[in-house]
């Protein structure tokens, strides 16, 4: 019998039709949740499940690409304390950051903010905000006492 697949399990993936055996299907599959049969019905709502998914991805895709083209090369100032040796008594943190470039207007979420290095002193910086995707904009981060 074919079986419409609505989890990924067992290296198949959701959306994936595959012909199991009636046992299978009737005492894991089916129980579980992990599988369908395979009619007309079903088929049509899986298919429009996933185009629905997919434009869903696509226009998060594109908002991180438009936003990783405004933050690109932005420069973010943070103020942190610091010892008499100069050395800050904390890292600058991915929050620091995100909080700063919030102040400037550029709301993030979702992002992670990709250090070279930990942040201990006071100076200019390099970092990368990763919106996934594989999309990365790089912003210099100036750190005052």
């Amino acid at each position: 019998m074919k079986a419409i697949y609505l989890k990924n399990e067992g290296g198949c993936k959701k959306g994936d039709i595959k012909e199991v055996a009636e046992g299978y299907f009737r005492n894991l599959l089916a129980p579980k949740g992990i599988a369908v049969v395979a009619n007309d019905v079903n088929i049509s709502k899986v298919k429009k499940e996933l185009d629905k998914k997919a434009k869903e991805v696509s226009g998060s895709l594109n908002e991180a690409q438009k936003l990783a083209e405004v933050i690109e090369g932005r420069k973010v100032e943070v103020v942190s304390k610091a010892n008499d040796a100069g050395k800050l008594y904390a890292s600058i943190s991915s929050e620091d950051v995100l909080s700063a470039l919030a102040k400037q207007g550029a709301k993030i979420s979702g992002a992670k903010v990709v250090f070279d290095s930990h942040i201990k002193e006071p100076g200019s910086h390099k970092a990368k905000i990763d919106f996934g995707h594989g999309i990365l904009s790089e912003i210099t981060i100036t750190v005052r006492v």
